[in-house]
């Protein structure tokens, strides 16, 4: 089985790209949903999360605050840091289970879309990376529309990011997602039709 990593920048359309795939019938892990899975209510993340956080982040109803654990990490490396530290093997457990039963299943071909790729260490045993490209200033113009934010607002969170730029230099495959979704679409058939011939 071969399994491709997804990823792009904010705003660059990742998740259009996943859609597509799912559409046509290939499995497609989500870090991001299973980066809420994992810390479900009940769940061992969640504990982990009140002991190194307080019991301030869990609501009444025994889930997750979210904007309170924001507000806790926000601007603060080592909170970060932490986090990363109690979600990312969490998070890869959770993926390589999936991947597993997915190869059981007797897939051939899978994804995992994870948005930060380049920028998290995350142990996800993926062959080739596609990433989904927009030009900077196509990329500025689509956040500040998508968010509804100001060009400076829109900036810093790119800024937050590593350049798109940078990534298609490190990337195998480079989706580019500039122009119209029937062309986007396109690219990703004739990707799809190699990986099929290999």
């Amino acid at each position: 089985m071969k399994a491709i990593a997804i990823t792009g920048s904010i705003a660059t359309g990742k998740s259009t790209v996943s859609k597509y795939l799912i559409q046509q019938g290939y499995p497609v892990i989500d870090t991001d949903i299973i980066s809420r899975v994992v810390v479900e209510k009940g769940t061992v993340g969640l504990e982990r999360l009140k002991e190194n956080f307080g019991n301030d982040i869990i609501q009444a109803d025994g889930t997750l605050n979210r904007k309170a654990l924001g507000n806790i990490v926000f601007n603060d490396e080592a909170s970060i840091e932490k986090l990363n530290q109690i979600l990312h093997p969490l998070i890869s457990k959770e993926s390589k289970e999936r991947m597993a039963a997915y190869k059981e299943e007797g897939h051939s071909l899978i994804f995992v879309d994870i948005p930060l790729y380049y920028e998290v260490d995350i142990d996800i045993p993926t062959d080739v990376v596609w990433l989904v490209y927009v030009s900077p200033d196509i990329q500025l113009e689509r956040l500040m529309k998508r968010n509804q934010i100001g060009e400076e607002d829109a900036r810093q969170l790119i800024s937050n990011q590593i350049s798109i730029q940078d990534k298609a230099k490190w990337s195998e495959i480079v989706i580019d997602n500039s122009n119209t979704l029937e062309e986007t679409h396109k690219q990703i058939d004739q990707l799809l039709k190699a990986e099929n011939n290999k």
